[in-house]
Order: structure tokens, then C-alpha cells, then sequence
């Protein structure tokens, strides 16, 4: 046996198997020597780091993490970001959109039962009465909004897509939504897909699509 081979962390999976996607058959070290765009693009879903823990680890050893990676916020980052006042309110007004509207957020909660991100419930009134059911299209006052936190969104959207129609299911099975609208935002740091991402917005529908950046004031940390 080797034992210097043992030492160096990032030998100690060379023989490892891949043993998923199109180069599940490849080692470890082949991957590494071989497949420089994949290594690229795998870094940057997010189901990498956790879903396949002991292949990011090798990768990170051997330095094939992409710098830009490095740099970006990560989803507990950006789930963060929503305890600070400025940005909850950067989101209400985001969806929102009328300045003459009051809101008064009544329960926030972090890792939903129906699995969204954030779960805001709001009442949304103004002064004479009048505007709500202009602006809004209802004269429901009970609001929920279901926030789906995405640090990148590429060519996966439609996968992103049903994960949310999923959580809304959910939502409706462990709470009573009557006389309440739901609003879903997808809240994403970035995009890297082949359409445009107003074309991803249209496939969406209802659900609203957000760039954190347009959440944030300049006091802001984003």
C-alpha cells in the first residue's frame, strides 16, 4: 500500500465511481482530468454540494472549484437576508407595487411545511377602502406569500417550476386558505439559462419571478 498516496486528500477518491449522469461510469480522477465544462457546470446547480457531498469535496481539493462559485451567496445567505426589515419590505413593495398600500405582516416563517423557503402571511389595507380590490383584483385583506430562494436558476427552470407548484399543493393541504390569496415569488440571485428570462417569466404564470438585487436598498448587503 501507498501511504503517501493516503496523505494527499485529494487522492484518497481517485478510484471512487462517479455513479450518476451521463459520466457515472468515470472515476473520480477521470472526471477531474477530463471533463473540465461538466466539472464547470455541475458546480453550479445547487443540488451538488449536498446531494453529492464526497465528489464536491474531491473536486474542491483538487482546485476545480470555479472562482465565480467562491464569490456567490449562498442559499442560507439569502434566506438570511429576509430577517432585515429593509429587504421584507423591499419584497412587499415589489409585489405590492402601490405606496398608498399599508401592510401589516402578521407571521414569518422560515422553512415552511410546505417546504417554501419563507412563508409571509400579510394584511394589506388602505386608507379609504377603495384601492385594494383595484389594485389587487380582490377585496381579500389576508395575503400569504410563499418564497422559493434560488442563489442560480438556468436551464433546471422547469424543474424549479414544479417543485413550487408542488409547494403550493402542500400549502393548501396544512392550512385553511380560505378567504386568503396566495402569492408564490421565486427569489433568484441569478440566471444562466439559453431563453430569455422574461420567457421563463411567462412560463411561470402566476408565479412572480424576483432578482434579490431588486429587493435590495444600497444599504443593503447583497
Amino acid at each position: 500500500m501507498n501511504s503517501k498516496n493516503l496523505d494527499n486528500p485529494s487522492q484518497r477518491g481517485d478510484n471512487c465511481i462517479v455513479g450518476f449522469g451521463k459520466h457515472k461510469s468515470l472515476t473520480y480522477l477521470q472526471l477531474a482530468e477530463t471533463q473540465s465544462e461538466y466539472i464547470k457546470w455541475i458546480f453550479e446547480q445547487d443540488f451538488f454540494s449536498t446531494a453529492y457531498p464526497t465528489l464536491y469535496s474531491y473536486l474542491c481539493k483538487r482546485g476545480l472549484k470555479p472562482r465565480h462559485i467562491k464569490s456567490e451567496k449562498s442559499h442560507r445567505e439569502i434566506q438570511a437576508l429576509f430577517t432585515q426589515k429593509s429587504v421584507m419590505w423591499g419584497l412587499l413593495g415589489w409585489i405590492f407595487s402601490d405606496e398608498k398600500l399599508n401592510f401589516e405582516i402578521e407571521k414569518t416563517e422560515f422553512e415552511d411545511l410546505s417546504n417554501a423557503d419563507i412563508a409571509i402571511d400579510v394584511r394589506v389595507t388602505d386608507d379609504d377602502g377603495s384601492r385594494v380590490d383595484k389594485l389587487l383584483g380582490t377585496n381579500i385583506t389576508n395575503h400569504t406569500i410563499l418564497v422559493e430562494i434560488k442563489p442560480r436558476v438556468g436551464n433546471d427552470y422547469p424543474d424549479v417550476l414544479l417543485q413550487m407548484r408542488k409547494q403550493l399543493y402542500s400549502y393548501k393541504m396544512y392550512n385553511n386558505y380560505e378567504n386568503r390569496k396566495i402569492t408564490q415569488v421565486l427569489v433568484l440571485k441569478r440566471y444562466k439559462g439559453d431563453i430569455p428570462i422574461e420567457t421563463v417569466r411567462k412560463i411561470f404564470g402566476d408565479i412572480e419571478v424576483v432578482f434579490l438585487k431588486e429587493l435590495l436598498s444600497d444599504d443593503d448587503d447583497e
